[in-house]
């Protein structure tokens, strides 16, 4: 199908990561692809224009826009006549990802989060988080969700504590909630092949597997693993009990659900109950709906829904891998109906970026990052802008960060040993 542009008519929607584009008008020469493989943010099948038209197929597709024209598939949903730009968003909104009401944990919105995979890398553990802790509270910064990122358990698909690096992690959670804390720790659908865990879920058969019924090995950034079969309520069940222990067990309030992406999947695996890849990376995000402190990098029209969105990782630069895409990224994200966005860690979060500038870093880049996230929805830390920063570049972040929380509500910013917010339980 062709369809012309309307005078003066712009159109935003697609992939959040491709916000730095938008909108697309008649001078754009773009496809944008939501087949592609490389899809590691939020996405939608959705567009609406400035002219008050709207664009869906619940299915993936391209679309392109280029010469005045948009060429996509024949049996797309074109509606026209909403006038704007508001109204068409409120109508395709209404259609297809009305807001139930719920919300992610407020805590995400009232004082800033803090990451600890910049600081530690793969090398997570208990002694190294207890004191990113306090060295949070005594810079003057609030206690909020301090997020333990890859490397708490043996390996993926393993729920159990690497205690080697953690030997008491319930004491470490309780000395974390004292201090104002809440909780959350890195958790994935992969599994590491050559584990008990592999051959228990391969014999069970809750793992997505390949045309010739062996399990689907999948390449990713942590190398090659297998993946859970999400469409499989046993498999989905399997999953929860392992995260209710978690909580039940050591104290944990929440789950960072990473991976997951539509890479790891294919049209034509062999799963439980047969779907496209874009509707089995929703089964993940609705997995993590039953937990209110949740946090999604990747995902597919999941609008309107109580997760917490976080923009792909950013590297430590001012283009438009860096700094100049999180205010347009971030604004996609609302378009799309992803309101309860993070623009992901201030000064970055893409560790390779960090290898090679780790001693060269940039403190007017990472200042401004502060600042452009300020009056966003959440607001992530992880590099420890206190250990980076000089004195008064460090004071320009704290009055980000306390800019942040009065409109956020929480509790302000603090000092101390001993400060508590509205985190603190």
């Amino acid at each position: 199908m062709k369809i012309k542009f309307l005078e003066n008519e712009y159109w935003w929607g697609g992939l959040s990561e491709d916000g730095l584009n938008m909108p697309y008008g008649a001078n754009s020469n773009m496809k944008v692809d939501l087949c592609r493989d490389a899809v590691s943010n939020q996405y939608v099948s959705l567009f609406v224009s400035n002219q008050g038209r709207i664009l869906f197929r619940e299915q993936l597709y391209e679309i392109v826009f280029e010469h005045g024209e948009i060429t996509c598939p024949d049996d797309i949903v074109l509606q026209e006549g909403y006038g704007d730009l508001r109204t068409a968003y409120l109508t395709a909104m209404r259609a297809f990802f009305p807001f139930d009401g719920d919300i992610p944990d407020e805590t995400f919105f009232k004082v800033p989060q803090y990451n600890t995979w910049i600081e530690m890398h793969l090398e997570q553990n208990q002694e190294g988080i207890i004191n990113y802790a306090k060295s949070i509270l005594d810079n003057g910064m609030a206690a909020g969700i301090i997020m333990i990122d890859e490397g708490w358990a043996l390996y993926n698909g393993c729920f159990k504590i690497n205690q080697g690096k953690f030997p008491d992690l319930k004491k470490m959670a309780e000395q974390l909630h004292e201090m104002g804390f809440k909780i959350m720790v890195w958790v994935t659908p992969m599994v590491t092949c050559d584990t008990h865990e592999y051959r228990t879920l391969r014999d069970k058969q809750w793992l997505v597997r390949e045309k010739d019924g062996n399990p689907a090995i999948r390449g990713w950034w942590d190398g090659y693993s297998a993946v859970m079969d999400l469409t499989n309520p046993e498999m989905c069940a399997w999953f929860e009990e392992k995260l209710n222990f978690l909580m039940q067990e050591y104290g944990i309030d929440g789950f960072k659900f990473d991976a997951g992406d539509a890479y790891m999947y294919r049209d034509d695996d062999l799963l439980y109950k047969p779907m496209p890849r874009g509707e089995h990376m929703k089964r993940f995000q609705q997995l993590g709906l039953k937990y209110k402190l949740n946090e999604f990098r990747a995902s597919y029209n999941m609008a309107g829904r109580a997760i917490s969105s976080r923009l792909a990782d950013r590297a430590h630069a001012w283009d438009h891998t860096g700094l100049a895409s999180v205010i347009p990224n971030t604004l996609a994200q609302g378009i799309t109906g992803y309101v309860y966005n993070c623009p992901d860690m201030i000064g970055g979060g893409d560790s390779v970026s960090f290898e090679t500038q780790m001693d060269q870093l940039d403190q007017e880049l990472i200042v401004q990052y502060s600042q452009a996230c300020a009056l966003c929805a959440m607001m992530q830390f992880s590099l420890a802008p206190w250990r980076v920063l000089r004195a008064e570049n460090f004071g320009y972040v704290l009055e980000t960060a306390a800019l942040h929380t009065k409109f956020g509500g929480g509790g302000g910013i603090c000092g101390g040993d001993n400060c508590k917010t509205a985190a603190g339980k």
